[in-house]
């Protein structure tokens, strides 16, 4: 007779509970004496048949409770999960991050593994990322199996596709299982050709294929001076990035382009920098640049020539980035420009003067011109200048990092403010510079090409560095005319030092503003040891304000009896 599994489950379950409770009652059962030696063994053999099939009752009654409990637990908890915060979101907002969890995604560079991760978590999850083509659509290096798998789930949305060398052939292998079809739909393509260089033509013969939906393509190679012969066509084409190749700048991959990165590329001859810049011409919404680590063949101690001397207008320009680029391209780019006032320029150069970097026409590069706000750091004891400049009005910024082997950062800054004209500079803080017998006159030069600054600061600067704004009346000389407001922090300025110094910039009881200079105004002082709170009431004597720490100090109309009083707030 055949029971059914629950009821047999529930008979078995509950002799096993009877013998329990019985055994909890009258305690374990007595150990079996034999009462000779000349028992049956016939018997015995019946005895123990008897006994295992008991065991084999009770042990079938344990392995069936066992797996009818697994299941009515992972149902239960099935249940349980269902409530958790993750399932009140809608299927397609997980899709959404199973998505952007992929590499490219975001910026991402790695996750690889995503779509294969989270097919494993549960069946739901599974689900949606089986519905979810996108997120099979960045295609790395997989085994075969695995790339068939990945092409055939993300079904016809856009792929991206990253190829480096792994094996001898298992590029060139992948590559050829990445059929026409599948290019057609190809957004972006990663190329790193590290350890390929005999099998380029194989590669370029492999791009021949039309490519109507590509946007990004990145080629990385070994060589600096290695070319690449693309003939695909790429109508699409917004992001190019190469790296140790080079292809004609009179291609037509360069047209329509947003952004470009060249990088660990020696220019053959000194006239590839005009073709570039041509280029750029040829991308009428162009928005980043990215030049880094170039070289010249030769030495060239000037720009280049260029035929016309129109400047190529960028108005869509975001970002322009020059690190470790011979001064005479660098020059020369930023000669033949104009950058919009909202855009922003990042520069590192190592050695050579900042005059021979930047342009003869610096009104062109109106993100620095229109800068409100300006910040130089010397750093690596003087021996580099880093400068932070910003607009607040028209959001434009750039960021500068000058490195000598010989020179100060005082120098460095002094040439800085010398070629490159700020002339709606309001702000200026200076951090860590060091005193030296020409600080404070190589600090002051500099301070003469900013007269517009109304607020100054200094850092963990110098003390002598204070000097640079000093005032005087005899030699008619006035540094920064139309500062109100000082801010000392770490600096180690004596009490008569900073007397002197206030009382240089304010007025006599007979003078008064003119158009062309302002008395101090307000004064901050933070963490400067040199100082005590007493020397606050001496310095109302010429301020409106004292600032320490955090602390304000007014100072009170003068009264009928002449006396000045000061009040804390």
């Amino acid at each position: 007779m055949n029971l059914p599994i629950s009821t047999l489950v529930t008979s078995l379950f509950q002799t096993l509970l009877d013998r329990i409770q019985l055994d909890y009652v009258n305690g374990d059962p007595p150990a079996h004496k034999l009462k000779s030696f000349s028992v049956d063994l016939e018997l015995a053999a019946e005895a123990r048949a008897a006994l295992d099939q008991e065991i084999k009752m009770i042990q079938l009654t344990i392995n069936a409770f066992k797996n009818h409990t697994d299941r009515l637990l992972s149902a239960t908890r099935h249940r349980r999960n269902q409530h958790a915060p993750i399932h009140c979101l809608p299927p397609e907002l997980i899709s959404s991050i199973f998505e952007l969890a992929v590499p490219g995604a975001l910026g991402h560079t790695s996750g690889d593994e995503v779509p294969l991760n989270v097919v494993r978590v549960s069946r739901d999850w599974r689900q949606i990322a089986m519905d979810s083509p996108r997120a099979w659509a960045h295609i790395p290096m997989v085994p075969e199996p695995l790339l068939s798998t990945f092409l055939e789930r993300s079904k016809n949305v856009p792929l991206e596709l990253t190829f480096y060398r792994t094996t001898r052939e298992a590029t060139l292998h992948h590559m050829a299982r990445i059929s026409p079809s599948h290019l057609e739909r190809t957004r972006a393509l990663k190329l790193d050709l590290v350890g390929m260089e005999k099998q380029i033509h194989k590669v370029e013969s492999w791009l021949s294929t039309p490519l109507p939906a590509l946007e990004t393509l990145e080629i990385r190679r070994p060589v600096p001076r290695g070319g690449m012969d693309l003939t695909a066509d790429t109508p699409r084409l917004q992001h190019l990035s190469l790296k140790g190749s080079l292809m004609p700048f009179d291609h037509p991959i360069y047209s329509n382009l947003a952004t470009l990165t060249l990088s660990h590329i020696v220019f053959i001859e000194t006239p590839s920098t005009v073709g570039l810049l041509r280029a750029l011409e040829a991308s009428p919404s162009f928005e980043e640049l990215n030049l880094q680590y170039m070289e010249l063949t030769v030495t060239v101690d000037r720009e280049p020539e260029l035929s016309t001397g129109m400047p190529v207008n960028l108005p869509h320009l975001r970002l322009l980035s020059i690190k470790d680029v011979p001064a005479p391209i660098t020059r020369f780019f930023l000669n033949h420009i104009i950058t919009p006032a909202s855009s922003r320029i990042v520069m590192e150069a190592d050695g050579g003067d900042i005059a021979s970097i930047f342009p003869s026409r610096p009104e062109n590069l109106r993100n620095i011109v229109t800068t409100t706000e300006l910040s130089v750091t010397a750093k690596d004891d003087g021996t580099t200048l880093e400068v932070e400049g910003h607009s607040s009005e028209s959001g434009g910024s750039f960021s500068l990092k000058f490195t000598r082997r010989s020179g100060l950062a005082h120098a460095m800054f002094k040439n800085l403010a010398k070629v490159v004209a700020m002339p709606h500079l309001r702000t200026l803080s200076a951090r860590h510079f060091s005193g030296n017998k020409k600080g404070p006159s190589s600090f002051a030069r500099a301070l003469g090409n900013f007269p517009s600054i109304t607020t100054l600061k200094f850092e963990v600067c110098h003390a002598t560095l204070a000097d640079s704004i000093m005032a005087s009346r005899a030699k008619n000389q006035h540094v920064c005319p139309l500062l109100q407001h000082l801010f000392l922090f770490g600096c180690s300025i004596k009490e008569e030092a900073l007397l002197m110094l206030v009382r240089s910039r304010s007025f006599n009881s007979d003078d008064g503003p003119s158009a062309t200079s302002r008395p101090l105004e307000r004064l901050d002082l933070d963490c400067c040891r040199e100082l005590t709170e007493e020397v606050v009431p001496k310095l109302l004597e010429y301020l409106k304000v004292v600032h320490w720490g955090a602390r304000r100090f007014e100072q009170e109309k003068i009264e009928a009896t002449g006396a000045d009083v000061s009040r804390s707030a």
